[in-house]
């Protein structure tokens, strides 16, 4: 059996919407267990329960137990994105998840066992420090070779490098697959929100023009089959647009 821990960094949400209010069964463990892959679930953002629990399965590993999971449940502070304001979820939620920080709540451990307040201290200028150095050096960096993007990919060949913008190379995916397959539906968070969100803001907007103007081409019923764009800016819109993609496949 293949000797690897797998670590899953769960924030509970996906992009703008709850992960358990678009994820069917219990969870991620058991989704593991049914793979016949051992699961631990920990607090995440408690430093010495992730460590106890990466001892446990780390050695169970080694031992050679086969595949682990390390579920670690933890919260995601900011919005998905530097734009979004996360409005969704109520002020009191994310200031309880501020108060289990766990760089504070390891900070409080250490104080109760002798470590000096000038010691931490130190260590977060230093780790602060490190990240400056890091954003600086990548910033003043070299632009690598357009190559570069093709190296370590599989993909179908490409027959040249074409610079276009983020939000135009997934507008050109998009319709690319659409023209190959009509029955492909672009679905996803934030396609119908009022102002732009996510990381490609005017994406739906480009698309569902140009899916129209394809679908006039090849004499497609834009709201039977082809691209369709659904998923609201809630986990009811979310699940909605589901059931209507699997419905119409069905039907």
């Amino acid at each position: 059996m293949l000797p690897v821990l797998f670590v899953c960094e769960d924030n509970g949400v996906a992009a703008f919407t709850r992960a358990d209010s678009v994820t069917a069964g219990p969870g991620v463990t058991d989704r593991a267990k049914a793979l016949g892959v051992a699961a631990i679930t920990v607090d995440g953002n408690n430093v010495m329960s992730v460590d106890d629990a990466a001892q446990v399965a780390v050695a169970a590993v080694r031992r050679g137990e086969g595949p682990h999971l390390l579920h670690v449940r933890t919260y995601r502070i900011t919005g998905h994105t530097s734009t979004d304001a996360a409005a969704w979820r109520p002020e009191e939620e994310v200031a309880a998840a501020r108060a289990r920080d766990p760089i504070a709540r390891l900070g409080a451990v250490l104080a109760e066992r002798g470590v000096l307040p000038s010691q931490l201290g130190k260590i977060i200028d230093e780790a602060k420090a490190e990240m400056a150095t890091a954003r600086k050096e990548a910033n003043q960096a070299a632009w690598p070779e357009p190559h570069v993007a093709y190296e370590d990919v599989q993909d179908t060949g490409a027959c040249g490098v074409v610079e276009v913008t983020l939000i135009e190379a997934s507008r050109r995916a998009a319709l690319q697959e659409m023209r190959r397959d009509a029955r492909v539906w672009v679905l996803g968070e934030g396609r119908r929100a009022r102002r732009p969100v996510g990381p490609v803001p005017g994406f739906s907007r480009r698309v569902r023009r140009a899916a129209r103007r394809l679908h006039a081409d090849l004499g497609v019923d834009h709201h039977g089959r082809g691209a369709r764009l659904g998923a609201g800016r809630h986990a009811s819109d979310h699940r909605d647009a589901h059931l209507r993609f699997r419905d119409v496949r069905d039907g």
